[in-house]
């Protein structure tokens, strides 16, 4: 099945995957005190607040932007 559209056409959205990749690192959280909220290291809620972000966005991508024509 031929695809519309290549991945490496969207180089914005590549982009954007890739800075949110890197935001889902706690590196900001290295070094420091470990604050827990709720129980749970404030550190890892930043890594999985990340992370929910990152798969909306690649989610939206594969379903907008790659769309397979000969499905529709």
């Amino acid at each position: 099945m031929p695809m519309s559209d290549q991945p490496i056409r969207h180089r914005a959205f590549i982009a954007t995957v890739a800075i949110l990749t890197f935001a889902t690192v706690p590196f900001a959280f290295a070094g420091r005190a470990v604050r827990m909220v709720a129980g749970i290291p404030l550190w890892l809620w930043w890594s999985m607040g990340w992370t929910v972000v990152l798969a909306a966005v690649v989610t939206w991508g594969i379903m907008r932007l790659w769309r397979d024509e000969t499905l529709d």
